[in-house]
């Protein structure tokens, strides 16, 4: 039974029954939470997430995505669906660039795995998510193994770590923020349920959310339900956005676009120091991502024009009714 969840840091009250039965997959990757009648829940992207069991074991989840509904109409009280990924989420968000394991002919001075593995690590993981450590273990690990020649075609950094792990039988996983080896046989064994107790609230909950239903039915287009979903990282080698390689696909088809927030990677200062630099490009005042009706109208860019705001090398497009940015 959950005895406690903490969303950065902080305690908040939950329905029993849900994140129990939602986590109780093999691997143990995925939570869904709901928060009922609560004040605003300030909620970001990759919050960290900790479901604390009655047996005082931890899972360790972050937020992925999250609905808020009305709660009441005559207070501010909120209702929140929120979604919550295994912390390896971040890995796979993690773009990586063509990578080629060369090595000598000379056997005496050929790598190990982890200078390669610790290469990415720095180069790219650890700019974007500086909580992350690798598990010693790990370390040790894939450094007694020498690394064989070949490629790996613009993997993200989950499949490029499951790439050379599958060499051992093993998985990656990220727990607490720190990147581990999970045994593949391990993945396969049933689960033991026998310190999970699904409980019911007295009230069934799909009864209350009925009721809230048809509660708001009539104000929809006044108090839309706004989603708000993470679409990933580019390494630097691929951050630039082009007619090919621009597609975004979401998780929710698009009804309308309120906000996009991009965290950029920058060096600042009169010290140099690399910081994420929070931007806003899409809002009310500024139209980066615009329906493909207002898009088509926009203007093919010449030498004389190529940088003015009405053109379409400036803008992205989206569908209504589509999941895709493009």
């Amino acid at each position: 039974m959950v005895k406690n969840v903490y969303i950065n840091n902080k305690l908040y009250e939950i329905n029993n029954s849900l994140p129990v039965k939602d986590v109780a997959t093999e691997e143990l990757d995925s939570c869904t939470l709901q928060i009922l009648n609560s004040n605003k829940i300030q909620l970001e992207p990759m919050q960290k997430v900790v479901v604390e069991f009655a047996n005082n074991t931890k899972k360790y989840f972050i937020v992925n995505t999250w609905v808020e509904e009305v709660a009441t109409f005559d207070t501010n009280l909120k209702n929140y669906i929120i979604s919550c990924s295994s912390e390896a989420k971040k890995l796979e968000r993690v773009q990586l660039p063509t990578l080629t394991i060369t090595q000598p002919l000379d056997s005496s001075l050929r790598k190990k795995y982890f200078h390669y593995v610790n290469s990415v690590f720095n180069i790219y993981i650890k700019p974007m998510y500086p909580d992350l450590t690798i598990d010693p273990t790990l370390i040790e690990e894939l450094d007694n193994q020498i690394a064989v020649e070949e490629t790996f075609n613009n993997l993200n950094a989950k499949d490029f770590f499951n790439t050379i792990l599958e060499k051992t039988m093993k998985l990656v996983v990220v727990e607490n923020s720190v990147i581990k080896a999970l045994p593949i046989d391990q993945k396969k064994n049933a689960i033991n349920t026998s310190n999970l107790f699904f409980t019911t609230s007295e009230e069934k909950i799909e009864d209350y959310y009925s009721k809230i239903r048809a509660d708001v039915q009539g104000v929809q287009s006044d108090s839309p339900t706004v989603i708000t979903e993470v679409v990933g990282m580019r390494a630097p080698e691929n951050a630039i956005l082009t007619t090919e390689n621009a597609i975004i696909k979401l998780s929710h088809n698009i009804n309308y676009i309120e906000k996009v927030v991009v965290y950029l990677h920058a060096t600042v200062g009169e010290q140099q120091q690399k910081q994420y630099i929070k931007a806003t490009i899409n809002n009310e005042s500024r139209k980066t991502i615009v329906e493909k009706s207002e898009y088509d109208l926009y203007k093919v860019s010449n030498i004389a024009n190529m940088f003015d705001d009405d053109l379409k090398r400036m803008h992205l497009y989206y569908v209504r009714g589509s999941n895709t940015i493009e």
